[in-house]
């Protein structure tokens, strides 16, 4: 409800002179998109050490009104995605459908709108991706992103000599990739995130 939501507001924007961050996490934190617009305008007007926000979805919503509402605002976005299709064939929709032609698309509008180091692609490795992180690196630059934080699925998923492996291997592939100037402008960040 608004109300408990205004609740937490208050408690970040308490008029302390600490400069704070505020996510927006998902999911999909646009299912309740006037529910997030009502906070944000409850921030600004409110709250004055507010210096960033972000909005971390899965990039699954994105129509007009949210384009120009991110556009317009002091939005850093994050959206998750596993790298190329086969990589992230593990996210999908509720119903069971495939969700990486719809983010990548989704991908390209934000960065053809806004300022791409604006956009933060949130790369969860697993057992069953590690392998292609080298190639899904690719894909993801290729596609004009250049932020990407790499993370690592623990607990859910098993840590294996494999896994440590093939990390071990793919990094070393991107690091001569990077050395050789072959992803300019890339921001690339390694266990940022450690999801559990």
């Amino acid at each position: 409800t608004w109300e408990e939501i205004k609740k937490q507001l208050d408690d970040v924007g308490n008029g302390d002179d600490i400069h704070k961050m505020v996510d927006f996490i998902g999911g999909e934190p646009f299912l309740a998109f006037d529910l997030l617009k009502k906070s944000y305008d409850y921030l600004e007007k409110y709250a004055s050490n507010i210096v960033q926000y972000e909005i971390i979805f899965n990039g699954t919503i994105l129509n007009d009104e949210i384009l120009n509402f991110i556009k317009n605002n002091k939005f850093c976005i994050g959206i998750s995605l596993d790298g190329n299709k086969e990589s992230n064939q593990w996210r999908m929709l509720n119903n069971g459908n495939d969700i990486h032609d719809i983010v990548v698309k989704n991908i390209k509008t934000i960065i053809s709108n806004c300022n791409p180091y604006r956009l933060c692609i949130h790369f969860q490795t697993h057992l069953h991706n590690i392998h292609l992180l080298s190639d899904s690196i690719d894909f993801l630059y290729n596609i004009g992103v250049r932020d990407i934080v790499i993370g690592t699925v623990m607990n859910t998923m098993p840590i294996t000599n494999y896994y440590i492996k093939q990390h071990l291997e793919q990094h070393k592939i991107i690091n001569d990739k990077y050395t050789d100037g072959l992803y300019p402008g890339l921001s690339l960040e390694t266990f940022r995130d450690l999801r559990t």
